[in-house]
């Protein structure tokens, strides 16, 4: 999949809002901002507040139905 920001440099303070985009057959599973700490930081609907460092998107996918599988059939 794939991550965009409205920002790629930003202030500290700065709303960034960023969207995801699962490739075909996936879907999200999770989503992680942290600082260059490794700290958490909170957002809402896609949106953060920039903090005095650099920041790091996670997006975590999944196979949309991972019950499908191929099957044989005999007929």
């Amino acid at each position: 999949g794939t991550i965009e920001a409205t920002h790629t440099e930003a202030q500290n303070g700065e709303q960034i809002k960023f969207t995801i985009k699962p490739k075909k057959g996936y879907e999200l599973k999770e989503v992680r901002v942290t600082d260059s700490e490794g700290n958490i930081l909170t957002f809402k609907d896609y949106t953060f507040t920039m903090p005095a460092s650099s920041v790091t998107i996670e997006a975590i996918f999944e196979i949309s139905n991972p019950n499908t599988s191929a099957t044989n059939i005999t007929i």
